[in-house]
């Protein structure tokens, strides 16, 4: 895993203090996992899969893509959810196709009141 770490620190251009400041840990926690010496816990892993947008297969285990393409992932929900038998589903998502800007705009205004509501930051859903 350390050879996969230093990938992903350099695609991104970060220095091991940079890299370790965006996923909230000290830059020779950072170094000493890219030298072998400790593994990064569950915890941190998750953290760089979800800061640094890498996949999380390739991360752990060096199986698949390093920055596995999300589209192909939600495009392929989408097309499971379309073909499925959720009619709710279908409605909703032929609906939201249509959307306007002015629409989607709307929608995320009720998303921010909805977070507001349930004591979250305003687009942490996202």
């Amino acid at each position: 895993m350390q050879q996969r770490l230093k990938v992903i620190r350099k695609k991104f251009r970060k220095t091991q203090a940079e890299f370790g400041d965006a996923i909230g840990v000290a830059r020779d926690t950072v170094t000493n996992w890219e030298l072998g010496r400790v593994a990064p816990p569950e915890i941190a892993i998750r953290s760089i899969v979800r800061v640094f947008g890498v996949d999380y297969g390739w991360l752990k285990d060096g199986v698949g893509d390093p920055f596995a393409d999300e589209n192909d992932e939600v495009l392929a929900a989408i097309d499971d959810l379309m073909t499925g038998e959720n009619e709710n589903a279908k409605v909703l998502l032929r609906a939201m196709a249509k959307f306007t800007d002015a629409q989607w705009q709307s929608f995320d205004e009720m998303l921010d009141i909805i977070e507001k509501e349930r004591g979250r930051q305003p687009g942490s859903l996202a």
